[in-house]
């Protein structure tokens, strides 16, 4: 049985994250041999493949010696952006209790530093970048080597004073001439020093958090974890989730315990998501967060 269309779309769009040149022709070519042989929205997402892969063709030859690159860690990667001093280093010192450096004055953090926690049973991943400021994109202050760290992550937080709201622009601004397709979809807001007030945004799905206060720091964790795009799934006979990103299946819950469970896969016992308790499903039943699950194989 087919993939529904949305469904693998999403998974395109998730599996191309973070890759560029040849490693990203050949998970094109290797998501097109999946793509079912049909026209309509499945003809539409191999035309899309197709302009990914001419785009990937034509990057493979410009070579980018600016970046400094930080390894892609856990199941999400978010990464910081913002102004100097607006609070990023101790946000992730706050959630990772990372030994950072931070200090009253402006470019504290001269390198991207990398750090993960754990957060409802996910590992999620904070890089903190150095402060950015108005002409980063073009090299000013280091821009481009900052801002090209940025590409790897799955989605980007734009950190913002709340009494300053207006910075959103200058942050978001200089992400769109370095490239960036800047939306709702891959950015969002983070408000810090909610202390001393609370701001908002129309253009994008936002937060707001205050280091000194421990209730928004917890709340600021479960907003991460809704916006990562995962999901927790529960095998029957074990207290420890195993994460998927959303809109996975369950052939692709038996490929992340092992490969060769769907050779013996007869079919699997779900509840939570389904209208019955322990419903029979086969492999293309797309899961939810926090279903259980039990396969029940071939001998």
């Amino acid at each position: 049985m087919a993939m529904p269309h949305q469904v693998f779309k999403k998974k395109c769009v998730k599996e191309l994250k973070g890759l560029f040149g040849q490693k990203r022709i050949e998970k094109i070519e290797l998501l097109q041999q999946d793509l079912p042989d049909y026209s309509g929205p499945y003809g539409q997402i191999r035309k899309w493949l197709n302009d990914q892969k001419k785009k990937a063709v034509i990057s493979k030859k410009e070579t980018f010696h600016e970046a400094w690159e930080v390894k892609k860690q856990g199941h999400y990667t978010f990464a910081l952006v913002g102004l100097p001093s607006v609070g990023k280093s101790s946000l992730v010192k706050e959630l990772t209790n990372a030994k950072i450096d931070i200090a009253a004055y402006d470019f504290t953090t001269v390198k991207p530093f990398s750090a993960v926690t754990k957060i409802l049973g996910a590992q999620i991943q904070l890089i903190d970048l150095p402060g950015i400021i108005s002409g980063a994109s073009e090299g000013k202050g280091f821009g481009k080597r900052v801002l090209g760290n940025a590409r790897s992550a799955d989605k980007i937080l734009l950190i913002v004073e709340s009494t300053k709201p207006w910075q959103i622009n200058i942050v978001a601004n200089e992400l769109k001439k370095f490239g960036f397709n800047v939306t709702k979809e891959n950015c969002l807001v983070v408000f810090t020093k909610k202390d001393l007030a609370n701001a908002s945004t129309n253009k994008f799905t936002y937060t707001n958090i205050s280091m000194f206060d421990k209730q928004s720091i917890e709340e600021f964790k479960k907003f991460l974890f809704e916006q990562s795009d995962l999901q927790r799934v529960k095998p029957f006979d074990s207290n420890d989730f195993v994460i998927l990103c959303e809109g996975c299946s369950v052939k692709d819950f038996c490929d992340s315990i092992h490969k060769d469970l769907v050779k013996r896969f007869k079919h699997a016992l779900v509840s939570g998501s389904t209208k019955y308790r322990k419903q029979k499903v086969g492999l293309g039943y797309v899961l939810s967060d926090l279903d259980e699950i039990e396969l029940v194989l071939k001998h």
